[in-house]
């Protein structure tokens, strides 16, 4: 016998944006509702049979592909209401760490539409037409892309040249029973010019020529990738590319920064939103000349840009080669190449060897020191460490060992990816000891999870900030200030 609907007021969100409603102790979490609202709830097949009353933020979703596309979650809540789920997301995600109090209000943007300088399309076959667009939430359906809001008009042009190319030369569409042929394309759009880089399980590309003048044509400057990728799940690139036409890279700005862009790089999709944490991130790391800076995944190097630039010495991070060149260049660009060391490798390998490093200066500082309080004098000179990084942190205890070097001159700032640090980063940080953790997050899940550990490591939450730098979706920015106490 089917069970009756629920009615159900929804008196909160919880960490991933969804309502939550109780029936006594039970609770009920629940997609596309908002805080206030009385529902009716179908418990069988887990959806809201009717909004018996709406709420007042609550808005007719200003696209008709909302529910379908996998990319906006909030289109049918205000702008206003949508700063407030997140600021709830992250204060669920961290409410066992971090005081709400210490939370601030999200910072959001004046118009929150078309700001993604990233597109990335799929590519599918439906009978003898081809589609060229975004996956259905949950599920592997490609959707058509005509237009979207989070876009600017160049998603329409490039989403156009690629169905005329593809339709007129034939070209192959990946599908999962044959496995060959044309699969993703992942396109950059800085400052009037586009990268593009299309994923096949082909090393060539029929007409590759024909392509990359259509894209002359119509943007300020082109870039062409391929990229050969024939595993079989959803990684969108292989380590495999192939530079086809235009100039390797494509230049950006940020921050007042001009950097070089290549496919495999990282860097933030909305640049508004990203200049506002990078500020914020530049006045929080007191960056000057006595402070030692670890940028750890440090991308092609902006952020050791704006640290070195206040005099600080900066350890950068990265895993990518790709990414450590352009940050290499970058830093001779702009004359900071005695500020930035550059290294290429796995985090918590890397950041591991340096506390090894630190840990042999400060046991050469406690056994001179032992020696000189005993009143004895040494026959030779303690030998002085040769690691940069500890040059860099005891200057002064290097010259004479006379006390173990202090650490209130050292900051870490981290931006992981989505699964946040992982245990051997987060022991070699600890190790090491900061002064202050400055953490900038895309999931205040694995935010929260870190956090505890810091915390009770003895460290200090000073203030988190929360930023929209995706808005109309359920993902959020959070940036957090730590120092140790």
């Amino acid at each position: 016998m089917k069970e009756k609907n629920l009615q159900l007021k929804i008196s909160k969100y919880d960490q991933n944006g969804r309502g939550v409603a109780f029936m006594g102790t039970k609770p009920y979490f629940i997609d596309g509702v908002l805080k206030g609202e009385l529902i009716s709830y179908d418990p069988e097949t887990h959806t809201v049979a009717e909004i018996i009353t709406p709420s007042s933020a609550r808005v007719e979703p200003p696209c008709g592909m909302s529910g379908r596309c996998g990319n906006c979650h909030f289109l049918y809540a205000d702008y206003a209401e949508q700063l407030k789920i997140k600021k709830q997301m992250v204060t669920e995600a961290l409410k066992d760490c971090a005081d709400p109090s210490l939370i601030s209000d999200v910072v959001g943007m004046h118009y929150p539409f078309k700001y993604r300088n990233k597109l990335h399309l799929a590519f599918a076959k439906a009978g003898e037409k081809i589609k060229i667009g975004f996956f259905e939430e949950h599920s592997n359906r490609v959707v058509d892309f005509k237009k979207c809001l989070l876009h600017d008009k160049f998603a329409e042009i490039l989403t156009q040249i690629l169905r005329r190319f593809v339709e007129k030369n034939k070209i192959k569409i990946y599908e999962k029973k044959g496995g060959q042929g044309l699969r993703y394309a992942a396109a950059r759009y800085l400052d009037g010019s586009l990268m593009l880089t299309l994923v096949s399980t082909y090393s060539a590309l029929p007409a590759a020529d024909e392509l990359y003048d259509e894209l002359s044509k119509n943007f300020k400057e082109a870039s062409l990738y391929l990229n050969v990728n024939r595993l079989d799940n959803s990684t969108v690139f292989s380590d495999k590319f192939i530079h086809l036409k235009g100039k390797p890279y494509i230049e950006g700005k940020l921050c007042g920064i001009k950097f070089e862009y290549h496919p495999a790089a990282f860097i933030q999709i909305n640049d508004s939103i990203a200049a506002k944490i990078y500020n914020d991130i530049e006045k929080n790391s007191q960056a000057d000349a006595s402070t030692t800076i670890l940028d750890i995944y440090s991308g092609i190097g902006i952020t050791s840009v704006v640290f070195a630039g206040k005099g600080a010495n900066v350890y950068s991070i990265e895993l990518s080669r790709d990414a450590v060149k352009s940050a290499a260049a970058l830093k001779k660009v702009y004359g900071l190449s005695e500020k930035i060391t550059n290294i290429c490798g796995d985090a918590g390998s890397e950041l591991t060897k340096i506390a090894l490093e630190n840990d042999d200066m400060r046991a050469a500082v406690k056994a001179v020191n032992t020696i000189k309080s005993k009143n004895l004098r040494a026959e030779t000179k303690p030998r002085k460490p040769d690691a940069p990084f500890t040059a860099a942190l005891g200057k002064t205890a290097q010259a004479g060992y006379t006390s173990a070097p202090k650490h209130d001159k050292l900051v870490a700032f981290v931006d992981p990816p989505r699964t946040g640090l992982d245990e051997k980063v987060s022991k070699a940080l600890l190790r090491l000891a900061p002064k202050r953790i400055i953490y900038l997050s895309c999931n205040p899940v694995t935010l929260g999870e870190n956090l505890k550990r810091f915390v009770a490591a003895g460290y200090k939450i000073k203030y988190v900030a929360p930023y929209d730098m995706f808005p109309q979706t359920r993902h959020v920015e959070t940036l957090a200030v730590l120092d140790a106490e």
